[in-house]
């Protein structure tokens, strides 16, 4: 799902071996990202990803990681020349004062939504046990992991093209930053509640 909703990112350019045998792995064992996922009929239909370290994920993971970050980068790079730039690029960026190459600051102590997709057929449907629709039902259990990990304002990112998930943020309570600018995106905020 990640490849397909999400091509563009850094993890999707690294390719399927890249996400299934480091990226979700390796990130969700150390504690710095979180999944959720809903299956109907052993189909993965929906899932939405999140952590508590906004845009240093593979800063933290070179210090905690280094040999098998750089194992799988240059794997990656080797085998996809897609891939190769995206490491270049996104490795250039992070050495850059990210203000300064006009991305938005993120405060400390806010978390980010990263991706969250459902299959367009399963939009709609509302998983047993409950009343809401699946993406709802996720983004709560975005919101419970949050506020048990005591962070209390969250970002999230979308396209200026993604009209659904657009309708979705401002159906969710997020606030549109009108202050952030970032290329095709809009930038919103959630305030985990109590």
């Amino acid at each position: 799902m990640h490849l397909a909703h999400f091509p563009e990112n850094l993890e999707a350019r690294c390719g399927m071996r890249f996400m299934t045998r480091f990226y979700y792995p390796a990130m969700i064992r150390a504690g710095l990202l979180g999944c959720t996922v809903a299956h109907r009929e052993g189909q993965l239909v929906a899932y939405i990803a999140y952590t508590r370290f906004p845009r240093r994920l593979f800063k933290i993971m070179a210090v905690r990681q280094p040999l098998r970050l750089a194992v799988h980068l240059a794997r990656a790079g080797l085998t996809r020349f897609d891939a190769l730039k995206a490491i270049l690029t996104h490795s250039l960026a992070t050495m850059r004062n990210p203000v300064a190459a006009g991305v938005p600051p993120i405060p400390e102590g806010c978390g980010q939504v990263l991706p969250l997709a459902a299959l367009p057929e399963h939009q709609a449907w509302i998983p047993p046990g409950g009343n809401t629709r699946v993406t709802v039902r996720l983004f709560s259990a975005m919101q419970d992991y949050f506020r048990r990990e005591g962070v209390e304002r969250v970002l999230l990112v979308v396209e200026h093209s993604n009209t659904a998930s657009n309708l979705f943020c401002h159906s969710m309570g997020c606030q549109l930053d009108t202050t952030a600018s970032r290329p095709g995106c809009y930038q919103y905020w959630l305030d985990i509640p109590r």
